[in-house]
């Protein structure tokens, strides 16, 4: 009796050692079923670079630039999507960011309106 008890004991604890984490075993999933629950869209949003413009001041509301119009990729649209942004260095503050289409040659620009003329500012085009 002493023995069978023993035996018992040593296969009880033999067991709690050999227990799996998951009594199922992990099947492939079909991948059209799996493709279904995981689909759908990213966005993504690249710049491809950032080069500054040539520039002119038109007066306390415009800014006029130059020489970043369409490029080679987009002849045939004779407009380049681009981003424009103003920036306040004294107060460290970004103003909204505009998405706009540069035409070949002159571009007028609009400063924000609480950029007062006290203030320096910089301003980040990027073609996209």
């Amino acid at each position: 009796m002493k023995k069978k008890s023993i035996l018992w004991l040593l296969c009880i604890l033999a067991s709690q050692y050999t227990i799996a984490a998951k009594p199922v075993a992990n099947t492939p999933v079909n991948q059209m079923d799996y493709e279904s629950i995981h689909s759908g869209q990213i966005q993504v949003n690249a710049i491809v670079f950032n080069s500054p413009c040539n520039w002119s001041w038109q007066g306390a509301e415009h800014i006029l630039l130059t020489k970043c119009g369409a490029g080679a990729e987009f002849v045939g649209v004779n407009t380049t999507p681009a981003t424009v942004q103003f920036y306040d260095i004294q107060r460290g503050h970004f103003f909204p960011l505009h998405f706009l289409r540069l035409i070949d040659g002159n571009n007028k620009i609009r400063i924000p309106w609480a950029a007062n003329k006290y203030r320096l500012l910089r301003l980040e085009v990027g073609y996209e």
